[in-house]
Formats: C-alpha cells, sequence, structure tokens
C-alpha cells in the first residue's frame, strides 16, 4: 500500500512541475488613421499549455480559464485593456509616430503560478494612405472668375 501511495504522489509531482507552457511571439499590422485609434489583437491564440490551447477568466460568459494573463511592459503604446475573452485592445500612442510597437505579456498556469512563460506582441505601424480625388466644377465663367467655386 505504501508503494502505490508513493508512486502516486511522484507521479503528481511530475505532472505538476513539468506542464509545458507556452507563449509564442506575435506580429500585427496597425493601419493609423484619424478615425480609427483603437484595434483588438488575439494575442493568446498561438499560445498553449501542454499542447492544450489557453484561455483567461471570462467574467461574461463564465467560463473559467486555464491561465493568468498579465502585460509586463509596452512601448508606444498609449492604452490597452484585457477583454474578458483574452485578446488586447491597444490604443497607439499619436503624439510620436513609431514605425513599432510593443506590448509584452505573461502567461501562467492557474494551477501551477510559478510556471510561467512571456512573450512579445511587434505591431509595425503604418499610415493610412492618402487618397487625393480630381474635383470637378462647372459653370465657372473663366473671364470673371468664382470665389465660391468649390473646395479643392
Amino acid at each position: 500500500m505504501k508503494k502505490k501511495y508513493i508512486s502516486l504522489l511522484f507521479l503528481l509531482i511530475f505532472n505538476l512541475s513539468f506542464s509545458q507552457i507556452v507563449a509564442n511571439y506575435d506580429s500585427y499590422q496597425f493601419c493609423y488613421s484619424y478615425s480609427l485609434s483603437f484595434e483588438e489583437y488575439d494575442i493568446l491564440n498561438n499560445d498553449n499549455l501542454n499542447g492544450n490551447p489557453v484561455s483567461i477568466d471570462n467574467t461574461i460568459t463564465g467560463t473559467t480559464g486555464n491561465v493568468t494573463l498579465n502585460i509586463v511592459y509596452t512601448y508606444g503604446i498609449y492604452n490597452y485593456n484585457i477583454n474578458p475573452n483574452g485578446s488586447i485592445s491597444v490604443s497607439i500612442d499619436d503624439s510620436i509616430y513609431r514605425p513599432e510597437v510593443i506590448l509584452k505579456y505573461q502567461i501562467c498556469d492557474k494551477l501551477n503560478p510559478t510556471n510561467c512563460d512571456a512573450a512579445t506582441v511587434t505591431i509595425t505601424v503604418t499610415a493610412e494612405a492618402i487618397v487625393a480625388e480630381d474635383d470637378k466644377f462647372i459653370d465657372i465663367d473663366g473671364a470673371n472668375g468664382n470665389p465660391n467655386a468649390g473646395n479643392v
């Protein structure tokens, strides 16, 4: 009987101490425009715990996740929010243009909180394309002009 308890204890300790958590690096593009300064990214979609997808507790649906998510560092990000589904909404700091912004996060196993891994999210910022469109004005007197002909 003693041998069974020792074997079970060894198996339990072995499983807890060797659960593998992997946070993978992410790369996204953000097209900055004055009308859109918030974007949402699913940063957990390529991370796993023991080969299974990771998730955090979702307060809206009531589902329980298997990891905790913490933001460790940001560069060039004005504001961020961890959404109930585990995605991150970020707002780019538009006071200074940066071609890249960075967010570093850490996920930890809820059953073994010291079992953690971190990854970096790199967001390449591009500017919204400027589109020049032809303007057409009709009924303009070439000799006298028209101060209200239109706005270019």
